[in-house]
């Protein structure tokens, strides 16, 4: 359903009615404002995968270099 609402416009004789329909106004800005809102959400989840790749990465790296002490110390 359309919403209609009255605004008040002035012109030469301070007078004028004019009535808008606002609601395809609102539906882009509710649209814009959900895609900002889901462009946010995938840039922290890329943000948290750079994370959670780093710790892996690091994980990697120390285990690696614990193999390596536990074979140099075994010969």
């Amino acid at each position: 359903m359309s919403e209609l609402r009255l605004i008040v416009t002035t012109d030469n004789n301070n007078k004028g009615h004019a009535i808008i329909d606002w609601t395809q106004e609102e539906v882009m800005k509710a649209k814009s404002k959900e895609s900002k809102r889901q462009k946010a959400a995938e840039q922290a989840w890329w943000e948290e995968q750079v994370q959670l790749e780093a710790k892996r990465v690091e994980r990697e790296w120390i285990e690696a270099e614990r193999a390596e002490r536990e074979r140099v110390e075994v010969k």
